[in-house]
């Protein structure tokens, strides 16, 4: 009886040395395999105080011919080259006083004649527009 209660009386040591190690190298490891993420608020970003909000942002215009070779602009039909030209001369003088550019592209049907398309290329050299794309349908 004596022995298991000398046993049991006896003072149990941990060897903190090693166990300090251990959390050293835990600490260590979550450290590296960790990811640094960015929260919103270390984000940087300029607010603009003065200017115009659309300076910078091209002014696109979609130009349709159908098989007829009528032209339509964001849904308007013109049915001459000078009414085409007012509206693109409009357009250009908005997006030059905003100090953007002009995009045009012009969609034609797989029928469109091409002989349709060089009027409205015409209006565009008229109103000094000088990007203009072509999209097709396939």
């Amino acid at each position: 009886m004596n022995t298991v209660t000398a046993i049991m009386n006896r003072k149990k040591d941990m060897p903190m040395a090693s166990l300090i190690d251990v959390v050293f190298l835990l600490l260590v490891y979550f450290m590296v395999t960790s990811s640094l993420v960015k929260k919103e608020a270390d984000l940087s970003f300029k607010i603009p105080i003065l200017g115009n909000p659309l300076e910078g942002h091209p002014v696109e215009l979609c130009v349709e011919l159908d098989d007829a070779g009528m032209v339509s602009v964001e849904g308007e039909r013109f049915s001459g080259r000078d009414e085409l030209f007012q509206r693109l001369e409009l357009l250009k003088a908005v997006a030059d006083a905003s100090q953007n550019e002009v995009i045009v592209s012009v969609s034609p049907t797989d029928r469109t004649n091409h002989g349709a398309i060089v009027p409205v290329m015409d209006a565009c050299a008229a109103a000094e527009i000088r990007d203009i794309s072509f999209s097709t349908e396939l």
